[in-house]
């Protein structure tokens, strides 16, 4: 794969050691590397540093959704025009990356993927409601690609106070008239060890919290929002 100068990757990062160093040498020749640490307590940063990606470390746990918002601010603050954001577990198909990337050279302002493989149940709930009121299905994949300087800067840095960056990106696409986004389906591969995302009841209930907070924007956005882009 060749190398796009006008890309970067963000990863948010939490305890992934043992993955976050291939992942970063898989990707740095096709395009650059952000990886945003939050504040991991095992060698994720040494093990980012040393494959060349460029990494910031939170002072302290600001979480998965604000982690990944500093990066995206990042990113479109110096200059690139493309972001493909990533999981830090490997799970997300590399070689879809070009497909993702040529999307996004054709004016389309957010490429979004659907996971094939859905296991937690608030997952199967918040995907079926979202289909539903969006027809977007698996509304918080964290693979995605972004042309970034298509969103203004207000919006994107407003997203501090509601935690849910990549969704609200998402959803303030799909309302908008243009309909400037594409969805692919992509295969994940399984995850061996503890997910940092978690997989019991708690988990499954702050899902359908996001489910929840889904519905909200959209009416909001749908018959309030005055934004036109």
């Amino acid at each position: 794969m060749e190398k796009y100068k006008d890309l970067v990757f963000v990863i948010p990062c939490f305890n992934e050691e043992k993955t976050i160093g291939s992942l970063v040498n898989s990707i740095r020749n096709i395009g650059d590397v952000l990886i945003i640490d939050d504040c991991s307590s095992d060698n994720s940063f040494k093990e980012g540093t040393k494959n060349k990606a460029l990494i910031y470390k939170n002072e302290f746990n600001i979480g998965y959704h604000k982690s990944l918002l500093k990066g995206i601010l990042l990113a479109k603050r110096n200059g690139y025009k493309y972001c493909i954001t990533l999981d830090a577990d490997k799970q997300h198909p590399i070689k879809e990356i070009p497909r993702i990337y040529n999307l996004l050279k054709t004016n389309i302002k957010l490429v979004h993927t659907i996971r094939e493989n859905i296991d937690r149940p608030g997952e199967i709930f918040l995907s079926y409601i979202s289909n539903l009121i969006l027809k977007i299905k698996d509304p918080i994949s964290g693979f995605r690609g972004y042309a970034i300087k298509s969103f203004p800067d207000s919006f994107i840095e407003n997203q501090s106070s509601i935690d849910l960056i990549g969704m609200n990106l998402l959803i303030f696409t799909v309302l908008d008239k243009k309909k400037e986004y594409e969805c692919i389906e992509i295969k994940t591969k399984k995850r061996f060890d503890k997910s940092r995302y978690g997989i019991g009841l708690k988990t499954n209930l702050k899902i359908i919290k996001v489910t929840f907070k889904i519905i909200y924007f959209f009416l909001i956005k749908k018959f309030f929002s005055k934004e036109n882009t």
